[in-house]
């Protein structure tokens, strides 16, 4: 899965490190100086404008699954979206430094997920189970499992009031159990989950579905 990452300061690289590992990963930045930073990443960098079309195509944009503009100005970042959403169909993420920001243009509504650039350190449960999504579509299971797990993980830690997430994200790891012929470990993160839904009936048929296609005499 092809990744397109503008900006590689703080927030781009750690995102590019996190990333290349398992994905096609490139970044662009205006800065050659960050080319350092880079030589132990397994990421191609591009210098060059984070808003231009040329560097973009370079860039791979028309085959990127995922678009993410990190520069530490939200107006760069939001002109950068616009500019990947124009030439291609990525699924855009748009670091804002403001918590209160809206961006009022029409052309935007409905083409980035605008994400506040001080939580997204901590990651973002949402962006994990759609990086999950991608890399079980792209049968990378064992891939998809780091992700989703990592999201559990976030909305156990942060006490979520998101259940419907919560419940996606569950969901998610079972099938990918289910992929990896971990019926076992499937069965106890949906009795885990009931704990916290306990008249889901999603959930609750899942069990009842798992405990079906279990041979008899296992308890």
């Amino acid at each position: 899965m092809r990744i397109v990452i503008v900006g590689g300061g703080q927030i781009g690289s750690s995102l590019a490190r996190a990333l290349a590992a398992d994905h096609e990963v490139v970044v662009i930045d205006h800065d050659a100086a960050v080319a350092d930073t880079f030589a132990s990443i397994d990421a191609e960098l591009i210098v060059g404008s984070g808003t231009s079309e040329e560097i973009f195509a370079r860039a791979g944009i028309k085959d990127a699954r995922f678009f993410v503009a990190t520069t530490p100005l939200d107006e760069v970042n939001i002109v950068a979206c616009a500019i990947a959403n124009r030439m291609a169909s990525p699924e855009t993420i748009c670091l804002v430094s403001r918590a209160d920001f809206t961006p009022n243009s029409r052309e935007m509504q409905g083409l980035a997920q605008f994400v506040d650039a001080k939580s997204f350190l901590g990651d973002s449960p949402r962006m994990l189970h759609r990086f999950a999504a991608d890399a079980l579509n792209d049968s990378k299971p064992e891939v998809a499992l780091k992700f989703v797990a990592r999201a559990v993980s976030l909305l156990a830690s942060q006490n979520t009031t998101d259940f419907a997430l919560y419940q996606a994200v569950v969901e998610l790891r079972v099938q990918i159990l289910m992929v990896l012929g971990r019926e076992d470990e499937a069965l106890a993160s949906l009795e885990e989950a009931r704990e916290k839904l306990p008249n889901n009936p999603t959930i609750a048929r899942w069990i009842d579905r798992l405990q079906k296609s279990r041979p008899r005499g296992e308890a």
